[in-house]
């Protein structure tokens, strides 16, 4: 009953707050104009999809609260702050495109702010060193699903995949805020993808993708333990995709002598479109290796085997894909 509240609340209020900020976005001029070489869309095309996101997250996470009268404790205060600082960083880029060392001391600010709230990663046991990694997680993965969200659809859809899984271990685990968080996140991305699947009436902007790789790294933060267990790989194997994608196109870029934060066309999905997939088969294909990524995991969460080996297997997997795609001839259009 818990699931499917939440779920179907953030979706209803994702269908209907959409095509609201879709409305104010053309009334606004608050648009993605198509005039870039990484631009792939020939419309331009409303922003704002990410205020939508937020609000139907914010607004089913407070329901769910109330009707299961959970507390609502200072660090989830705290992570509503550090939220509004995400979501008014990605806007402020969305209109008036930010520097990226600014827009990324936003990010480290944001971070700090959910470290100092106890929202921390134990992985090594010594706390200079975990909150390295804590911010380091948490700005890696807000950045990871913006540099995903090259393609109509694909960001959104990754999100909602890997938090429906996230959720399920969440609530095995007993962390039961963390997986009303992941379901809100779920059900408004599903609602969201309505009228952000190929071709797409609205994106969600930097605005969406950076609220949602920040508030999953924030959510998933309790699945790391300083402990022997390899379990801890879980989230990593579930977030594989933008993961996959931030240490791809870094290590492009850099081998090119390009600063990792400088716009290509170096992504995965525009690669495999290069290949002769469409836009749409190259989404669901992601969608796909996604669910297998998540089934993964938690067959080795659910049978209690060591799940480093995996984590292993599909690193060495990901290489080799990541090697075929860095040989696809993209230099028709490689800088911005």
């Amino acid at each position: 009953m818990f699931i499917g509240i939440t779920l179907l609340t953030s979706f209803l209020l994702s269908l209907l707050f959409t095509p609201f900020v879709k409305g104010i976005a053309l009334r606004y001029r608050i648009l993605d104009v198509s005039n870039t070489t990484l631009k792939t869309h020939t419309i331009n095309t409303p922003y704002l999809g990410g205020i939508s996101i937020f609000i139907s997250v914010l607004i089913t996470s407070v329901f769910m609260i109330l009707l299961y009268k959970m507390m609502i404790s200072l660090v989830l205060i705290g992570l509503l702050i550090a939220c509004f600082m995400i979501i008014a960083t990605g806007l402020t880029d969305d209109m008036y495109n930010l520097r990226p060392l600014t827009k990324i001391s936003f990010q480290i600010i944001a971070a700090s702010l959910a470290w100092l709230i106890g929202i921390r990663i134990h992985l090594t046991g010594l706390e200079q060193l975990d909150i390295i990694v804590t911010i380091l997680w948490i700005v890696g993965l807000s950045n990871a699903f913006n540099l995903i969200d090259i393609m109509d659809g694909l960001s959104s859809g990754v999100a909602a995949i890997s938090s429906i899984f996230l959720a399920i271990i969440c609530l095995e685990l007993g962390e039961i805020m963390s997986a009303l968080l992941f379901l809100s996140i779920a059900g408004a991305c599903f609602g969201f993808l309505i009228f952000n699947f190929n071709p797409a009436q609205i994106f969600m902007g930097d605005t969406g993708s950076l609220f949602l790789g920040f508030l999953i790294a924030c959510s998933t933060t309790t699945m790391f333990q300083y402990q022997a267990n390899s379990q801890v790989v879980v989230p990593v194997i579930i977030l594989g995709i933008p993961i996959f994608e931030t240490i791809f196109i870094s290590f492009l870029r850099i081998k090119s002598g390009i600063p990792p934060w400088q716009g290509t066309k170096d992504h995965f999905a525009l690669r495999l479109v290069k290949l002769g997939y469409s836009v749409k088969r190259t989404v669901i294909s992601t969608y796909l290796f996604g669910i297998l990524l998540g089934s993964i995991s938690l067959m080795f969460f659910y049978s209690g085997s060591p799940a480093l080996y995996s984590f292993l297997l599909i690193t060495i997997l990901l290489t080799v894909i990541g090697w075929l795609l860095s040989n696809v001839d993209i230099s028709e259009s490689q800088h911005s």
